[in-house]
Formats: structure tokens, C-alpha cells, sequence
């Protein structure tokens, strides 16, 4: 039965009519060696191919399981075709034949090289030839051998020169005359008192030695001269001049860094004394200008009803300007814009001091001004002041409340999201006199305040917080949730609620509670 195509669409998935192999029979002549005969179904005909290709190709066409690790060079992937190994086996023969027989054009082996000795080595192209083969060998050993010939030729030649001027010096005296046995020299400074005297060479010698043991007693020993040289300062090379400390020593012209003779070290010792005699010269020449700085950070402190400390900070001349002579110290009266009258206290205070104790016993109800001037060679400085009080009232403070909406955040109750409104209580210092914000200048104080608290599950009625007044602290804060809501054992989230309710206790008799404020 022959296949069929059709187009004829039994179902919408379908292009042709569906048929079985098995339904499909073999028209073709009986092939014996794969018991195919006519009459047999395409299935049988597909399955007995299918089985004599898998016998015919089982071991033979997958190269995996064939080990070519001495065929191939290392890092040469295997190959994976039949071809591919054919090739590689070819290779590797070619490779052994020309490595065990040679090649050479007239059929015969080439000779194998012949390693030189090293110390004919000798490098040629950039590489360094160390065996050549047997002709190249002999033509290379010919022609160091002559170079050995013709340097023993010129060894022997600069022999006989040599002989010839010893015999000649033996014979001379070297300019001053005089046999063999009896030779003289020329005095240049040493050998006489008279230069170009010419002298016995024993006598030139003797001259020589005694100048010499003079020379040695003066300065010294081969052994204390380098002691004397191994005793520089340590470091002294990365040492900074004084001259100019953003240097080093090493870098001064003619330095001569870790010297061994005396001559280098005479030389790093002149230059060390010049940079030291410069450092001086520049120091005694150096004057710094005159700049009228002020003082900074004036300070009423230690107040007490008979007085108190006033203190300052020195201006910062430095290197900028010299520093002042003396300050000028005085105290007025402020009537709130300007001094009153005549200072009712007026210093000296030299140089050096910061601080001048007020003794005199001002009136605490009132305000002074207390105003320094630093004092120059060239000019005064600006006035530098300060207003405040320089002796202590019974009252001294008084404490204002502030309370106002702060802000809202989301809280969480029972996994539901709430809003949770906060208000901010602040606590003002003023002066008690003129109701002005002031800084505390006492000792740390405290105050109390105090809050209701309500809701439906609130244990406690009512709420005190304290808060601390430091040195130089004007006002304080207390940020509290004025209502939040909280879960209260099984019941559901309740508001809870707490409103300022007075201002308390204060730990300070020299503060009280601004007029108009609740206390409690």
C-alpha cells in the first residue's frame, strides 16, 4: 500500500489522513543482508536499517572513548571527527620520523648540535647561543683560537715594552740624576725647605716621614679621624634647616649626604654653621607687625551678692601681630542703650592675665557694661563688651512657660493605625529686672513641670517631668503626647489624653515663676 497525501481535513488539527506504518508494506527486492524481503512493513524495514546502522557504527564513529594524550601535544584539543584523528595520527608519525632520522635535502640525518662551554657563550640576534652543529663548532673554536694567538702576540709584545722601561728607571734617577744605586728627586715641598732643590731620595724621604708625623700628630690618628667623621648628628641629612625648617639638610647645595672623608665632613659642618649663623641672622631681624587684635569671649562669672570674676580670651596675634602691652579694663552703668556716668571700676592688667576679680559691691538691681581694650605699641584696639549683671539679686530669674501644638504621628494599637497628636512645653529663662531672655550664668538649676493625665484606661491622674537649666542655657524643651491611643487589656484602642497643668518646684532661690504663670 502507497502512502497518500491529502489535504482533506478530518479534523481542524489535521492536514491528511493519519496512517500507520505498519499499514505500509516494502515493493522493493529482497535485500539478504539485512533479512529486508518484499512484502515487509515500512515499521520492520525502519527497524531492521535502524539496528545494522547502530551495529555498523557501535565503538567506531564516537571518538570519546579513544585516548590520544600521546599522540597530541598538551593544551591541543582531541579531535572529533574520523578525519580529524586520521590527520592527527599522520602528524604525530611525521614528527617522530623527523625527530629519530633527520631531515636534510640530500636524504641523509642532519648531525645533532654540539653544546659549548660557557664560557664560549655568546649571543647573537638577542639570544644566547650555547651549542652549534659540528661545522659551525670547528669554524667558531678556529676563530677564538686566533684571537687567543693574537692577543698572546700583543701580551708578549707590552711584556717587552715593560722590561725595557724598568731597565730604563733602573738605570735613572727620574730626573734628578744620580746612578742606580743613588737616586735623587726634585723638592717640591716636602723633601726640603727649598722647592727644586734636588735631594738623595733617602734624604727626600726622611724630610717626607717627619712632615708626615707632624701632620698626623696635629690631626690626629687614621682611627680618631673616623670617629670624627662617624660622628655627625643622627638624621642630620633629613634634618630641617633652621634657616628654612620646610626643607631638609640634604638639600642644601653641596650637602653631601653619609660622608667617609674629613673633606665631607668639614663640608656638611660649614654648611650646618651657615644655616645656623642664617637662622640667627633672620631671628634678630625678624619683627612681627603691629596689629590691634581685641580680646574674644568675655565672661561675667562667680556672681555673688558682693561681686564677681570678669574673664577674657587673649587676642590670637601669633605670628600675625606682636602681642599686646596691657589691657584697660572698665565697668559703667547700662541703662539698657547706653553707659551712665563715669566707669565705676577702671584697671590696668598687664600682658599675660585673663581675669580681674570684682570687688567693689555694685548694684545687683542693675545692668553694667564691662568693656576691654587690648593695648599696642602702634594703637588700641577696638572695645570689646559685654552687658549683664556683676553682682547677684535675691531674685535673679524668672522662669516662662510656653505650651503650643507640636505635631502629629501615625502609632500603631491593636494593628490598627491611629493618630497620635504631640505638643511641646517650653521653659524660658528671663532676666527678672527687664523680662528679657537671658542665658543661665549660675550653677545648673532645675524646674519642674507639671501634667493631668486622663483617658479611659489611665492609671495615673497626673504627670511631673524635670528639666535642667545648664551653664549658659536659656530655654528647654519637653516634647509629650497630648492624645495617643492605647490598648487596654482585652478592651479595644482608648485615647489617652494629658494637657499641662502648672509649673513646679525650682532648686534655685535666685529663680521664680514669671508673672501670670500657674504654678503649683
Amino acid at each position: 500500500m502507497k502512502p497518500l497525501h491529502s489535504n482533506l481535513k478530518l479534523k481542524p488539527e489535521d492536514g491528511c489522513t493519519k496512517t500507520s506504518s505498519s499499514c505500509v508494506i516494502w515493493q522493493g527486492p529482497d535485500i539478504p543482508c539485512i533479512d529486508l524481503c518484499k512484502g515487509d512493513t515500512i515499521t520492520d524495514v525502519i527497524f531492521d536499517l535502524a539496528t545494522k546502522l547502530c551495529e555498523m557504527t557501535s565503538g567506531v564513529i564516537d571518538l570519546s572513548t579513544l585516548d590520544f594524550k600521546c599522540i597530541l601535544a598538551p593544551g591541543v584539543a582531541e579531535p572529533t571527527t574520523i578525519v580529524g584523528a586520521l590527520q592527527a595520527m599522520i602528524d604525530k608519525q611525521c614528527q617522530i620520523a623527523s625527530t629519530c632520522c633527520g631531515e636534510s635535502s640530500g636524504g641523509g640525518s642532519t648531525p645533532n648540535p654540539i653544546s659549548l662551554p660557557e664560557c664560549l657563550y655568546f649571543t647573537e640576534d638577542g639570544d644566547e647561543v650555547t651549542a652549534l652543529l659540528p661545522n659551525e663548532y670547528s669554524a667558531y673554536l678556529a676563530t677564538q683560537i686566533c684571537g687567543i694567538i693574537d692577543d698572546i702576540t700583543s701580551i708578549n709584545s707590552t711584556l717587552d715594552n715593560l722590561g725595557g722601561r724598568v731597565a730604563s728607571l733602573e738605570a735613572n734617577s727620574g730626573g734628578g740624576g744620580g746612578t742606580g744605586t743613588t737616586i735623587s728627586v726634585v723638592s717640591q715641598c716636602a723633601s726640603s725647605s727649598t722647592p727644586g732643590t734636588v735631594v738623595p731620595i733617602s734624604t727626600a724621604f726622611s724630610a717626607f716621614e717627619s712632615k708626615f708625623c707632624q701632620l698626623t700628630s696635629i690631626l690626629g690618628t687614621n682611627a680618631a679621624l673616623s670617629t670624627a667623621i662617624g660622628t655627625e648628628c643622627a638624621s642630620l641629612d633629613s634634618a630641617e634647616p633652621l634657616s628654612n625648617p620646610a626643607e631638609s639638610m640634604s638639600l642644601i647645595p653641596g650637602w653631601v649626604a653619609n660622608p667617609t672623608t674629613l673633606s665631607e665632613t668639614i663640608v656638611n659642618m660649614w654648611l650646618t654653621i651657615c644655616d645656623m649663623r642664617t637662622a640667627i641672622v633672620n631671628s634678630s631681624n625678624t619683627t612681627l607687625p603691629c596689629v590691634p587684635l581685641p580680646v574674644s569671649n568675655i565672661q561675667i562669672t562667680n556672681l555673688t551678692s558682693s561681686g564677681s570674676k570678669i574673664t577674657w580670651s587673649a587676642p590670637a596675634t601669633g605670628t600675625v601681630s606682636e602681642a599686646p602691652l596691657q589691657y584697660t579694663l572698665k565697668v559703667y552703668e547700662w541703662n539698657g542703650s547706653s553707659t551712665v556716668g563715669s566707669p565705676i571700676l577702671n584697671v590696668v592688667k598687664p600682658f599675660g592675665t585673663n581675669f580681674h576679680d570684682v570687688t567693689i559691691v555694685p548694684d545687683p538691681a542693675k545692668d553694667y557694661q564691662v568693656q576691654i581694650v587690648a593695648e599696642y605699641s602702634c594703637n588700641d584696639s577696638t572695645v570689646a563688651t559685654l552687658v549683664g549683671k556683676i553682682a547677684l539679686t535675691t531674685v535673679l530669674y524668672c522662669v516662662s512657660v510656653t505650651d503650643v501644638s507640636y505635631d502629629e504621628i501615625t502609632t500603631m494599637c491593636d494593628g490598627d493605625s491611629y493618630v497620635t497628636k504631640r505638643r511641646k512645653t517650653t521653659l524660658t529663662l528671663k532676666d527678672i529686672a527687664t523680662g528679657n531672655p537671658v542665658v543661665n550664668s549660675l550653677a545648673p538649676f532645675t524646674a519642674v513641670i507639671n501634667y493631668t493625665v486622663d483617658g479611659d484606661c489611665s492609671l495615673a491622674t497626673s504627670e511631673s517631668i524635670t528639666k535642667t537649666f545648664g551653664t549658659g542655657v536659656s530655654s528647654v524643651d519637653h516634647i509629650y503626647e497630648m492624645e495617643k491611643y492605647v490598648k487596654c487589656g482585652v478592651d479595644p484602642c482608648s485615647p489617652k489624653y494629658k494637657t499641662y497643668d502648672c509649673l513646679g518646684a525650682i532648686s534655685t532661690n535666685r529663680a521664680v515663676a514669671c508673672a501670670g504663670e500657674i504654678t503649683c
